[in-house]
């Protein structure tokens, strides 16, 4: 997958994404046809698994919003766990977040950080999805 996870490093660089995002298609779509097929058992694919999600309750203690913030509240629609509502024009986190960063990315103003690892590095935005999917796929729980 293109590096997308901003707060550990700086993301790929954009140009070079859809020929990551190509090669990871076509994996996914070895490794569906292969566990169809019995060939393949899910516990053999390569998944990362943290162990920071022993401690879910703490993940979004980093997470601020400058005053550069606008209030549009964004973040809180797009959130797929609800995890962020809007308070006073502000986000805040509610204590079950899973670390996508999808607050971070899409911010149309940059105003979320995480702590201080986040503020010089580039976003990443998978170029395949809008935010209006997003949105869509949040609000369908």
């Amino acid at each position: 997958m293109p590096k997308n996870y901003v707060i550990l490093y700086n993301p790929a660089d954009p140009n070079k994404c859809e020929e990551t995002l190509d090669k990871t298609d076509q994996r996914l779509r070895t490794f569906a046809t292969d566990i169809t097929a019995g060939t393949q058992s899910v516990k053999s694919i390569p998944l990362i698994i943290n162990s920071m999600y022993k401690n879910i309750e703490a993940l979004d203690a980093g997470f601020t919003a400058g005053g550069n913030c606008t209030g549009c509240g964004l973040c809180e629609r797009m959130c797929p766990v609800k995890n962020i509502r809007m308070d006073s024009g502000k986000p805040q986190w509610l204590h079950h977040c899973e670390h996508c960063v999808a607050c971070i990315s899409w911010c149309p103003v940059r105003a979320i950080e995480y702590a201080d690892k986040t503020k010089t590095r580039r976003l990443y935005r998978n170029p395949r999805i809008t935010v209006d999917e997003l949105i869509r796929r949040g609000s369908a729980d």
